[in-house]
């Protein structure tokens, strides 16, 4: 009886050991998952901040492309 004892101890504590290695796993994911989520907000933050500039240069006359920025002559 006394080896069924033991056995039951061992596996409740092999069980423990696997539910708190879960449990880091968990929290380390969700770290992470925190991260890519403030990742994303700032490339968002960022894309609006570039749209709003390109939109307030272009209504002051200046035309953007990737590689130049130039300004619109009125003839």
């Amino acid at each position: 009886m006394r080896d069924l004892t033991v056995m039951g101890v061992e596996l409740y504590a092999d069980e423990f050991a696997e539910l708190g290695a879960v449990l880091a796993r968990h929290a380390h994911l969700e770290e992470i998952s925190a991260a890519l989520l403030g990742h994303v907000h700032h490339l968002m933050d960022s894309e609006n901040v570039e749209k709003q500039r390109r939109g307030s240069l272009a209504s002051n006359g200046v035309c953007t492309t990737k590689s130049t920025t130039t300004r619109k002559v009125n003839r």
